[in-house]
């Protein structure tokens, strides 16, 4: 049995190594996690589920700063239409249309179901609790409603 000395040691020559061999390192990781699909998702889990702190910050991180590529690809699932990162990109650096928020989605302004299209003339930015509250209504008809909610 190992003692505390020599595992200390045998952590310290396996730095070491894997620092000089970092890309044989790298490509010996991918082979195993390609190997073994469920032990890395069972890995993950248990990971998330004993730092729920962490794996909470990182995820609303990584929603943050890849926003921009979610917004375009959910616009491009509804309907085809003449996208592009430009324009996507100006729309997401103006507040909510609808009460001045940050911007986490793009709305279309007439709705897919009423004959709208995905181009940058039916499309507005959002934040996610005004897009989800409009829903399918015309953006007049939102406005109105919400207009009569904040006055009773």
């Amino acid at each position: 049995m190992a003692t505390e000395e020599q595992k200390a040691r045998n952590r310290i020559a396996t730095a070491k190594w894997r620092s000089k061999n970092r890309e044989r390192f790298r490509l010996i990781l991918k082979e195993y996690r390609q190997q073994n699909p469920d032990k890395e998702k069972a890995r993950h889990r248990a990971y998330r589920q004993n730092n729920p702190d962490k794996s909470k910050t990182y995820n609303a991180k990584y929603r943050q700063t890849h926003r921009l590529e979610r917004a375009l690809r959910e616009a491009q699932r509804r309907a085809a239409g003449d996208l592009d990162k430009s324009w996507a990109s100006v729309l997401y650096n103006d507040p909510c249309s609808y009460c001045g928020e940050a911007t986490e989605h793009l709305d279309h302004i007439l709705p897919i179901s009423k004959g709208g299209l995905t181009n940058i003339d039916n499309m507005a930015p959002s934040c996610s609790k005004c897009n989800l509250l409009k829903n399918k209504q015309l953006w007049w008809v939102f406005l109105l409603r919400k207009l009569k909610i904040e006055q009773s």
